[in-house]
């Protein structure tokens, strides 16, 4: 299968962090069971060799959602779910992607301030 995409580790993220996981290094270890990786899938790190590519994946996934509203900063690394996100997670998503976040306009204002 392979590491999943930060968009398709979007759904999963926000879905720990809403039952609790408010650091991506508390939510790895499910999402390494959740997308069913190996040992050393889950241990391949980035080219830095400092931090491993599926907690990368995970803290762009939390970034993207973050930008859109759906999660903010209890404090540094530490994230709770807003009332958009739990509105998002009551509509039952198959899936979050770019697409989704597209919806929220302060999405689309940081990728717009971003691409300038």
């Amino acid at each position: 299968m392979g590491i999943p995409t930060y968009q398709e580790l979007m759904l999963p993220v926000l879905r720990l962090i809403a039952a609790g996981h408010a650091t991506i290094p508390e939510s790895v270890p499910s999402l390494v069971t959740n997308f069913g990786l190996s040992q050393e899938e889950a241990e391949i790190l980035l080219p830095s060799g400092k931090q491993s590519l599926i907690a990368n994946r995970a803290h762009w996934a939390r970034h993207y959602m973050s930008q859109a509203g759906l999660v903010v900063a209890q404090k540094r690394g530490s994230y709770v779910l807003t009332e958009e996100g739990r509105k998002l997670l009551d509509t039952d998503p198959s899936t979050i992607n770019n697409s989704t976040l597209n919806q929220f306009s302060a999405f689309r204002d940081w990728r717009d301030r971003s691409a300038s």
